[in-house]
């Protein structure tokens, strides 16, 4: 079942460490609910070097977790969750 939303923007997003811009900025577009209630749900997501300005597309996987619903994404061979590529300074 698709349910889609705008464009989802964390570009202004600054990081933890002394307010810096972090080195990503990650958009989330169209998401599809996997299951009846919503708890599973895949996305599309694109994340942009700000030093390179080269865009990566990658589809997300997000889990209901209580009211969390994090999103991981395969990068670089590793299973991550997307909020730690936004604290990358």
């Amino acid at each position: 079942m698709k349910h889609s939303i705008p464009l989802l923007d964390y570009e202004r997003i600054k990081s933890t460490e002394h307010d810096k811009e972090g080195h990503y900025a990650i958009k989330l577009d169209n998401f599809y609910h996997l299951d009846q209630a919503g708890n599973h749900t895949t996305c599309r997501v694109y994340i942009k070097d700000k030093l390179t300005n080269k865009v990566y597309k990658r589809t997300g996987d997000g889990r209901q977790i209580g009211n969390f619903h994090p999103i991981w994404i395969n990068w670089k061979g590793n299973k991550i969750q997307i909020e730690s590529l936004l604290w990358e300074v």
